[in-house]
């Protein structure tokens, strides 16, 4: 009856690393901001930069690679996550780096907007 036991359990984790690789095979390797808990994006002193951070939900898995696109008004961050060689975490913060032009950073596979550019009337200069 051990046996049975234990060969059932091997067999439940052997499914569930097929699962795994069939979903990272599929493109679902990476993440969107409802896989992520705590996101905060905050404006750096100097303010051209912005800082994300938080903590990838996927437990069995871990930030591999931090991918940006750069577009004419935008710059949409991705997040790449892996099982084995990764990183030890899923918590992950970086810097983004804004341009003049750069109106909105977005997130995750679900571009969320996460900092939008304030933009000052010039009326509200004028004393």
């Amino acid at each position: 009856m051990c046996w049975r036991y234990n060969s059932s359990v091997l067999a439940a984790l052997a499914l569930c690393v097929i699962a795994v690789v069939v979903w990272l095979s599929a493109g679902k390797n990476k993440v969107s901001s409802h896989d992520v808990i705590a996101l905060k994006a905050e404006v750096l002193a100097n303010q051209n930069g912005i800082r994300i951070s938080g903590l990838v939900l996927h437990s069995a898995f871990a930030v591999k690679q931090i991918r940006m696109a750069v577009g004419n008004k935008s710059i949409d961050v991705d997040l790449v996550i892996s099982s084995g060689d990764a990183a030890p975490s899923g918590s992950f913060e970086f810097v983004v780096y804004t341009r003049p032009e750069t109106e909105m950073v977005r997130f995750g596979t679900d571009r969320v907007v996460v900092w939008r550019k304030l933009e000052v009337p010039a009326h509200s200069l004028e004393r």
